[in-house]
């Protein structure tokens, strides 16, 4: 009964803390900053559906990266920018038994750069030598972006009532432009970055693997960190951030992040650490 008793109370101080104070953590409830949606696939006749949901009243930019499962190596990334309480979904699909992979979404989101309505192909330029990246040694085939993993990082909310909050907010009223921010073509990093606030832990989502042709739907809802970032930490130049690196709290007073999490006991911890990369290890490792 007191073990119950202590797993109980650890549960409570780690669900006040994760709400109450800026430091990387689990959250219970699948609500953060950032989300990892730890697997997708398009092999074996399979696509993946993806959503993101901007529960909070502020509207919010947020950098989007697939990585594929190989190194990790990124695949795709850009910025998608939610509107208070907006629903952003995706899907993900085979090109060719032999090819890479097609993300398309009929979603009117803003995002930087746009997305075709024909949808946007991975590539291979970050791990076959091609761009800015070297070579890793491994595959450099386009198949090798068939399956991965995704993550979502919300690098700043939009100020309300702000120009960019204009441009990216659905219009509501009936017009003709009705169910579309009025604004996307004018998104650049000088006026966004005005615009920008720390952001908040509002988001949540959910993944699914689903193959038409056998009938089967795997759904999973990923890993939502909260307290990831008290900056803005958007970044417009494409690969520089944010990534996971970039976890940072203003509680850490021996290192750059804080992290809150549980040791073997069951005994919640507050633990700094030198660099952000190593506190979300740390929740991941014991979560």
């Amino acid at each position: 009964m007191r073990a119950t008793r202590f797993v109980g109370a650890s549960a409570l101080f780690f669900l006040f803390f994760a709400t109450t104070a800026s430091a990387v953590s689990l959250d219970p409830r699948g609500i953060g900053q950032a989300l990892v949606y730890p697997y997708y696939t398009v092999n074996k006749g399979q696509d993946t559906l993806v959503s993101i949901v901007n529960s909070g009243d502020a509207g919010k930019a947020v950098e989007m990266r697939f990585r594929e499962g190989y190194n990790g190596r990124v695949v795709l990334q850009f910025v998608l920018f939610l509107s208070p309480h907006d629903v952003w979904t995706a899907s993900l699909s085979s090109i060719a038994d032999d090819g890479g992979v097609l993300l398309r979404t009929s979603d009117t989101s803003c995002t930087d750069p746009a997305i075709p309505a024909a949808g946007v192909a991975f590539r291979s330029a970050d791990y076959d030598g091609t761009g800015i990246v070297p070579a890793d040694g491994g595959p450099t085939s386009i198949t090798r972006t068939r399956e991965g993993s995704i993550h979502f990082i919300n690098g700043a909310d939009i100020v309300p009532g702000s120009p960019t909050d204009v441009r990216i907010t659905h219009v509501q009223d009936g017009s003709p432009g009705a169910g579309r921010p009025p604004g996307c073509a004018e998104l650049s990093s000088t006026n966004v970055v005005a615009d920008e606030i720390p952001p908040s832990s509002e988001l949540y989502g959910s993944g699914a693997i689903v193959n038409v042709g056998e009938g089967t739907f795997f759904a999973y809802t990923p890993d939502a960190i909260a307290g990831f970032t008290d900056l803005s930490i958007v970044n417009f130049q494409s690969g520089l951030g944010p990534t996971l690196q970039d976890a940072n709290s203003e509680e850490a007073t021996n290192g750059y992040a804080r992290a809150y999490l549980f040791n073997a006991s069951g005994r919640p911890l507050a633990l700094d650490y030198a660099f952000g990369i190593d506190a979300v290890s740390a929740i991941f490792m014991v979560g």
